[in-house]
Parts: structure tokens; sequence; C-alpha cells
């Protein structure tokens, strides 16, 4: 069913006409706020992304430029910095993360002197971050964070159940003192929470291959048998390490030497 737009209004723009049809898709003659006139298709006026002729995004980066300029003596800070990105992504251009995902920022804390009259100077080492990353910026929910906490409060962040207690990569990564890229890394390429502790901070089991004392990574680069699969073997059937060796690549000795 075709859909008359003609006398609607999206955005700045009142659908005036019906243009002539392009690439099969209808078109529609559409006059702006500012008074210019502008032909946009269906598509593009029903998602939003037309609102004007172009003048909305003009004039916001116009307003942009004259709230750069304050005269506040912080245009250079970490402060502003920081405020001048949450407005960005979630007023001025929003983005998937944020404005387009409903994060908005609070209309008392949209000025610059109310932002750093709340939030106060920013620690070193230490960034803007929500509290609740599924609320927005607002009194209670914002704070100056370590790398390490807003780590830990993505959304993405990867939760491991251990003793009881679910904990992420950056709080299993101060555990065995290791950094987070590597617990990431290691769950990208498929070990168990189990494998990734076992590799970490001193507790890493010496197996015996051939009557040498060997670790299953030095056992799986002798072998050629991927550590995975031996870890498996010994961890999960209960084999030992030359029968897990044996079991995979046939009945061959190795050795560390």
């Amino acid at each position: 069913m075709l859909v008359d737009l003609i006398g609607q209004r999206f955005g700045r723009l009142l659908v005036t006409a019906q243009a002539e049809s392009k690439a099969q898709s209808r078109w529609w003659v559409c006059t702006c706020a500012c008074g210019s006139e502008v032909v946009v298709p269906t598509y593009r006026l029903s998602s939003g992304n037309t609102k004007s002729c172009g003048c909305l995004k003009r004039d916001r980066r116009a307003e942009l430029n004259k709230i750069q300029k304050t005269k506040h003596g912080l245009s250079n800070s970490k402060e502003y910095k920081a405020w001048c990105n949450m407005m960005q992504r979630c007023i001025h251009k929003p983005d998937k993360n944020y404005g387009l995902r409903g994060i908005n920022v609070a209309l008392e804390l949209q000025e610059f002197s109310a932002f750093f009259n709340y939030m106060g100077p920013c620690p070193e080492g230490l960034t803007l971050e929500r509290v609740d990353v599924n609320k927005g910026y607002e009194r209670g929910n914002i704070r100056w964070a370590t790398p390490e906490d807003q780590a830990r409060n993505k959304r993405t962040s990867v939760k491991f159940s251990l003793g009881g207690e679910t904990v992420n990569a950056v709080d299993l990564a101060d555990r065995l003192g290791v950094s987070p890229s590597t617990i990431t890394s290691r769950v990208k390429a498929g070990r168990s929470l189990e494998e990734i502790i076992s590799l970490e901070k001193g507790v890493k089991r010496v197996f015996s291959l051939n009557g040498s004392p060997v670790s299953l990574s030095t056992a799986s680069k002798l072998s050629g048998v991927p550590y995975h699969t031996l870890w498996a073997r010994v961890n999960r059937q209960g084999l030992s390490l030359d029968e897990a060796v044996a079991y995979i690549g046939g009945a061959k000795c190795y050795s560390n030497d």
C-alpha cells in the first residue's frame, strides 16, 4: 500500500508534493523550515536520516563551535574535553552506542559550568564513566574512573563464574597477575576458564612424557598435538600424557631434548 506523505512533517521538513520516482523509490518535494526546498526519498524521511535541507547539521556545528569558544579558561582541560565528547556522542552527533541507543545527557549537565561544578577536577589517570551503562549522563550515574574500572563496566565485558561468583576479564586478570588482553585473547582462542587459570600465576602442572617432566604446552610443541586436545584428554578423560599423545598421534615416544 502506497502512503501519501504530503502534509506530513519530518524534523524541519514539510512534504509539499510528490516528485518523480527514481530507482524504484518514491521521492518527495519538501520545504525546510529555513525556506529551502529539497527532494528526498521516502526511506530517508521515514527512517529519520533526513530531517532538514542540511541546515540542522550546520546549526549544530555552529552551536558546538560557539560552545568550544566559551571563555571559561578550561578549553584545553581534560574536564572540558570529556564534556565535549559526552555532548558529541549523545547530542550533537549521536552514535549507535550512545545517542542512538537512548543514552542522553541530563539538561542540567549540558552546560559545561554545571558539569564541572558537579564533577570537579579530573584526577590524573581517570576518565569519565557512567556507573550504570544503560542509563544516561546524569547526577549519581557519572564519575571519574580508572581504565580498569571502565573495562569492568563495559556492556561487552566477558563474564566468568569463579568460585560461586561472577567475575569479568579484568578481575580475573588482576587475580592471575596478567593483562586483561591476555585473558580475552585466550577466550577468543576457545580456551576454558580452567585452561586459562592453569596457564598463569605459577599454577602450571608438570606431567611426564616418555619419562621426562614437561608442561602441557611443551608436550604440545614436542608432539604436534594441539594444546586444547591434550588438555581435554588429560583433564576430562583422565588419560596420562603419554596416553593422550598416543591416542591422537599414534604410539610414539617423545622427549623434551
